[in-house]
């Protein structure tokens, strides 16, 4: 279960890593804060940087890094797993990084 939160502190959130824990499920805590309570509750972290952009508010901020950090995710998950080739690993960052 991936458990996503920029502050790592949002209630909600925690709670859905609290629930996986309890059913011995595994969950990825998705957070830029590594001592945060998301990051202490889930089964593995995954740290993440976002810097500030002059004019973007802070909630639309964290809203993208959030979707990058599941777009990586998916597309390591996919790689990993032999879905994608490492030429459609490399076209789907071009296509991101020269029109996203």
């Amino acid at each position: 279960m991936l458990s996503i939160s920029s502050s790592g502190r949002v209630a909600r959130t925690i709670e859905c890593a609290l629930r996986a824990k309890e059913r011995k499920a595994f969950s990825i805590g998705i957070t830029s804060k590594p001592e945060s309570r998301l990051a202490e509750v889930a089964s593995e972290k995954i740290v993440v940087q976002i810097p500030d952009v002059v004019g973007v508010a802070p909630g639309t901020q964290s809203y993208m890094a959030s979707q990058l950090a599941v777009i990586c995710f998916a597309v390591a998950l996919g790689k990993e797993r032999g879905v994608l080739s490492d030429d459609e690993v490399e076209s789907i960052f071009y296509l991101y990084f020269q029109f996203g």
